[in-house]
């Protein structure tokens, strides 16, 4: 079974510190990029509520293999 748009909707709310969805779980966010069919984003943890994800794209320089996560974001990465 494939992922749809109802597996991800009420799951999500709007996070006004960052100016973007939010999910509930890395899950959802998980989710959410598959129905995107978006290879090279990522889920990540918000900042500002640590139990909320996002997702977002990943740097050029990572999908190339030039760095590493941790390099780029510290030592607490999440992989999407």
């Amino acid at each position: 079974m494939t992922a749809g748009f109802d597996d991800v909707r009420g799951h999500t709310w709007w996070c006004a510190a960052h100016q973007k969805k939010s999910y509930a779980t890395r899950k959802t966010a998980r989710r959410a990029i598959r129905i995107l069919c978006e290879s090279r984003m990522r889920a990540y943890r918000c900042t500002v509520l640590p139990e909320r994800w996002h997702i977002g794209h990943s740097p050029p320089v990572l999908l190339r293999g030039e760095r590493t996560a941790n390099e780029i974001y510290g030592e607490k990465v999440t992989y999407g």
